[in-house]
C-alpha cells in the first residue's frame, strides 16, 4: 500500500530529475528492485496463497502506474485464477475481494502492456477464469457468508471488524459487529469486480434501485429524527 500510494510522487520527482540531466531513474530503481525480488511464481510470497495473491495485487498498482508489466505475469494471473476456486479459510474479507481484484488487474496489464505473447497468455488464462466462473463464484458467495453478521452487514474478519479503514473510523474497536468498510466490499466492490474481470460490466445488474436509496435516506432522516428528540 505505502509504495503504491508514493508511486505518483515517485514519477512525477523522476520527471524533475530528468529536467534536471540526471543519468538514472527512480521508477528504473523501484521496477529493478521489485523484480529481484519477485519469485517465478509472479508473487512476493514463495507460497501461492491468499496473502501471496493479497501482495501481488498491491505491488501490481506500482507497475501499473509506472506502465510497465510485471515479470512472470502469466503465473501471476493463473496463481490469482485459482485463489479464487481455493479451499484455504479466508482470514479477512480482503481474502476473497484481492482474488478477483488481482485476477482483473493482472489480465488488464498484460494486455496493455505485453507483447503479443504477453496478450495470447492473458487469452488462456482469462479462457481458464471464465471456465471457472461458475465454481469461483459460488465460493466466492461461500467465502463471504464467513463474515456475514445477523443485521446484513459484514466483518472485516470472522470475529472483529477492523475499527479504522485507511485511517478513518469504521466501526467500534473489538466488536464483532458489521462494519462500513467491509460491508462494501463483500456487496459492491467484490460484484463490481467480478464483473470486470470477467468482461461483462456492460451487463452489470444492479444491486441497488430507486426504492433501495429511497430507503436509505429515509432510515438517514428518522435516525436524526429521532437524535433531535432525545
Amino acid at each position: 500500500n505505502t509504495l503504491t500510494a508514493f508511486t505518483n510522487e515517485i514519477i512525477e520527482r523522476d520527471k524533475t530529475l530528468k529536467a534536471e540531466g540526471a543519468d538514472y531513474s527512480l521508477c528504473d530503481i523501484l521496477i529493478e528492485w521489485l523484480n529481484a525480488n519477485q519469485f517465478e511464481n509472479g508473487l512476493w510470497n514463495a507460497e501461492v496463497n491468499y496473502y501471496g495473491v493479497n501482495g501481488r495485487m498491491k505491488i501490481s498498482g506500482v507497475y501499473g502506474k509506472i506502465g510497465v508489466l510485471l515479470p512472470n505475469s502469466k503465473n501471476a494471473a493463473t496463481a490469482a485464477v485459482n485463489a479464487i476456486t481455493t479451499d484455504e479459510v479466508p482470514t479477512a474479507v480482503t481474502s476473497v475481494y484481492n482474488t478477483w481484484y488481482a485476477a482483473e488487474r493482472v489480465l488488464r496489464h498484460m494486455r496493455s502492456f505485453g507483447d503479443q505473447t504477453d496478450k495470447a497468455n492473458a487469452d488462456e488464462v482469462f479462457a481458464m477464469l471464465v471456465e471457472q466462473a461458475p465454481e469461483g463464484i459460488r465460493k466466492t458467495a461461500e467465502k463471504l457468508e464467513v463474515f456475514k453478521k445477523e443485521s446484513g452487514s459484514y466483518s472485516y474478519t470472522k470475529d472483529y471488524s477492523s475499527a479504522r479503514s485507511q485511517g478513518m473510523p469504521v466501526t467500534l474497536d473489538g466488536m464483532a459487529e458489521g462494519d462500513v468498510n467491509a460491508t462494501v466490499i463483500c456487496t459492491s466492490d467484490v460484484v463490481s469486480y467480478i464483473y470486470s474481470a470477467l468482461c461483462i460490466s456492460d451487463y452489470k445488474v444492479p444491486i441497488y434501485t430507486l426504492e433501495d436509496y429511497q430507503r436509505f435516506v429515509y432510515l438517514i432522516e428518522k435516525s436524526i429524527e429521532n437524535a433531535n428528540q432525545s
